[in-house]
């Protein structure tokens, strides 16, 4: 991309979303010097995060930033796309943290994912049906047996499902 390129198609940003100088600067994190440079033709190529933030900001598409090809903006597709794509990462990021096994992570990733997107049906699907208040109080009182106890529960589940 040459030098001209880049400075043309920021110029074309700000007039096609009304953006000052100032605003770049608050939209790309880059210091006034450098957002006069790039709008002036001094910047052959804009940093990583300069780019990142244009396209996660404003949904300016990457190709069109490379190329000057149209369109300039992302659609709604795309942007609900990259969207969900966020929300993933974000519900990684937060099940990595917990002390868990991969297949518990996965779940926790799920769940976090559902509770963003609305999602009832797989929000029900990974916690399983809901308990009745009868169900939950035997489920509170084997979860405070000892493991002793809890296992003569199982081995007592095990022959009452024999006996069916």
């Amino acid at each position: 991309m040459g030098i001209g390129l880049i400075s043309e198609l920021i110029r074309k940003l700000m007039t096609a979303k009304s953006l000052t100088q100032n605003d770049l600067v608050e939209i790309t994190g880059s210091s006034l010097s450098r957002v006069k440079a790039i709008t002036s033709g001094r910047v052959a190529k804009l940093k990583f995060e300069e780019t990142q933030a244009l396209v996660k900001k404003l949904h300016v598409r990457g190709d069109w930033l490379a190329t000057g090809e149209e369109p300039m903006f992302q659609s709604d597709k795309e942007i609900e796309f990259h969207r969900r794509l966020d929300q993933v990462k974000e519900s990684t990021n937060a099940a990595d943290q917990l002390d868990l096994d991969k297949k518990q992570q996965g779940r926790i990733q799920t769940i976090l994912f559902a509770l963003d997107q609305d999602d009832h049906r797989l929000l029900d699907e990974q916690l399983g049906q809901i308990l009745t208040d009868d169900e939950e109080q035997l489920l509170e009182q084997y979860r405070s047996c000892s493991q002793e106890e809890q296992a003569a529960v199982k081995m007592m589940l095990a022959a009452f499902r024999k006996n069916q």
